[in-house]
């Protein structure tokens, strides 16, 4: 609040200023930065979109899959591009923690967590590479 009342408190208010502990509304008030989603920004530094192209199933992840995950993380974009398009997705998670309403907003994203497999979720961080090779058998026999 002190230095925003030195730059601007319009600063402040801008969504995205807070993150990082202050960086944005430090980059923002110093250096007249702008701010974007860190989604968009993965997604336009990778080619995402270009990559939709030619693609016939997106599989997307993260380590806990729940309702922050819609919220403007790189996998809820990535899932948003690929549906726009048609194109099928799967989410590979650790575990699927979204709420009702969440999955029911998406009846038809495929996921698949590793807690299925395995229960314990100690044993899944330290056996994630065997498990994933088993999700990735297992999506390439559903599709």
């Amino acid at each position: 609040e002190h230095y925003a009342a030195l730059v601007g408190p319009d600063y402040a208010m801008i969504p995205g200023s807070g993150a990082g502990g202050g960086i944005g509304f430090g980059a923002l008030a110093a250096l007249g930065a702008s701010v974007t989603s860190g989604a968009t920004a993965i997604m336009e530094i990778t080619g995402f979109d270009h990559a939709l192209n030619s693609a016939s199933l997106v599989i997307t992840g993260e380590g806990s899959f729940d309702d922050q995950s819609a919220a403007g993380k790189v996998p809820s974009a990535v899932i948003a591009a690929a549906v726009a398009r048609g194109i099928p997705v799967a989410v590979v998670c650790g575990v699927d923690r979204r709420s009702a309403a969440a999955r029911s907003e998406q009846p038809g994203l495929r996921v698949y967590q590793l807690v299925d497999i395995e229960p314990s979720i100690d044993r899944c961080i330290d056996n994630a590479h065997d498990l994933l090779v088993l999700v990735g058998e297992e999506i390439g026999r559903a599709s």
